[in-house]
């Protein structure tokens, strides 16, 4: 044919392969073909290149059988004569690849399913019917010389774990018709990575900054508590205001800065403001309370930063004295000790 196999094409005999003990369902004469007698040629390292080939040559099968059986359904019972040639020629092809399962030869069994897949969206034309009935995403073709041709499998269903997350190759390859050499390196380094973060990625994956289209990776959007220069950022308070995810992140980094924080919190400091809420971990050794005592905050906050801070209150102590925040009751903390005068235009209150 027009597609002759490597393995034809080397001259590898078909006993080469069958070559286990049992025989095939219907040819007791054809001894039985597995994994086993690939790696005895081509050594361990293609292990699992069998089970890919069959797993995804089979879901393929079913998902463009499915699309045949929809157009015929939508025909009805005898659709007119051009429609029902093409979707018997259609039928024929599938069947022709289930029984060899493809793995005889990939190329031509991914050639004969597209194949299926064009006729059923022409006899869907042909009866009236729409042909997006027969709509099925296979991905690019297999050509020779491709990543495919051996990794047939890989680049479908399976899925790996790249920077700690799963990363699903089917709604890259298939899905979307990307390449393998888009995130991996050619034949001649053999399937490296090209891409080292996550900021690779940036130019496909933020060009939209919807809650929307944020979750498709982000299974959780703002469920995490993110550590940044200052602190913590807490996501869930932002969110329960209906924030948006581009009103801070924005393509195609999405990174943020301290200077996007300031935008609303520029005047964040007040007496009854929870400092720990986000500056944390180790608050108390960043301010050293007896500096914070003698020097005022001025040493390291601006005027700006302390315009709202006119009166000492518990939660600013707090900031330092973590390990009193029960031992008051609650009572304000200047009912008993005596604190110098605050930056913001506070002065020395009564004790």
């Amino acid at each position: 044919g027009e597609s002759p196999s490597s393995m034809f094409l080397a001259r590898v005999t078909c006993e080469s392969c069958h070559a286990l003990p049992g025989s095939l369902p219907g040819h007791e004469g054809v001894s039985a073909a597995g994994e086993a007698t690939c790696l005895s040629c081509h050594g361990i390292e293609f292990a699992g290149i069998l089970p890919e080939w069959t797993s995804e040559m089979q879901a393929r099968v079913d998902d463009v059988s499915a699309a045949v059986v929809r157009v015929r359904r939508a025909l009805g019972a005898h659709p007119p004569t051009p429609a029902d040639s093409l979707l018997r020629a259609a039928e024929e092809n599938v069947g022709l690849v289930a029984v060899g399962r493809g793995v005889h030869n990939i190329q031509f069994a991914d050639d004969l399913l597209r194949a299926a897949l064009q006729m059923a969206q022409d006899a869907a034309r042909a009866g009236g019917a729409s042909p997006a009935l027969a709509s099925v995403q296979l991905g690019p073709a297999i050509g020779e010389g491709q990543c495919a041709t051996c990794h047939f499998g890989e680049g479908g269903r399976g899925d790996v774990y790249w920077n700690g997350r799963r990363f699903p190759h089917r709604r890259h390859t298939v899905n979307v018709g990307m390449g393998c050499t888009a995130c991996h390196t050619g034949f001649d380094e053999h399937g490296g990575l090209k891409i080292e973060s996550a900021a690779a990625c940036d130019a496909c994956h933020h060009v939209s900054d919807s809650p929307r289209a944020c979750g498709l990776c982000h299974s959780s959007p703002g469920a995490d508590t993110v550590a940044v220069a200052a602190g913590s950022f807490i996501h869930q308070p932002h969110l329960d205001m209906s924030f948006s995810c581009d009103l801070c992140h924005q393509s195609p980094t999405m990174a943020v800065s301290d200077d996007t924080c300031a935008q609303c919190h520029s005047l964040h400091h007040t007496p009854d403001r929870d400092c720990r809420l986000c500056h944390t971990p180790a608050t108390r050794e960043k301010h050293m309370a007896e500096l914070a005592h003698t020097a005022g905050c001025t040493t390291c906050h601006s005027a700006e930063d302390q315009a709202g801070l006119t009166t000492w209150s518990p939660q600013i102590c707090l900031v330092c004295h973590q390990e009193q925040e029960e031992h008051s009751g609650g009572m304000e903390c200047t009912l008993c000790h005596e604190m110098p005068p605050l930056g913001g235009g506070g002065g020395l209150p009564a004790g």
